[in-house]
């Protein structure tokens, strides 16, 4: 599916630089990376307050991404 947006013209001068460093080999492959991102962080977001409704606080941990249940 071709999806097509308007962004700021500073972001995608950073986009090419990622695309130029080989980071990601194209503005398709980068935004699909960071639709997915989006889409697992806003999940993480919802599981947590399904989890905090149940008797529990979701805690993320930035440094390797894994998340751990506390009992509250």
């Amino acid at each position: 599916m071709i999806v097509t947006f308007k962004a700021p013209i500073e972001l995608v001068h950073k986009l090419d630089e990622l695309i130029e460093k080989g980071i990601f080999s194209s503005r398709s492959e980068a935004l699909r990376r960071a639709l997915a991102l989006l889409i697992a962080e806003y999940s993480e977001v919802e599981h947590a307050s399904d989890t905090r409704r149940n008797g529990y606080t979701k805690k993320v941990e930035k440094d390797n991404g894994a998340a751990h249940g506390r009992r509250t």
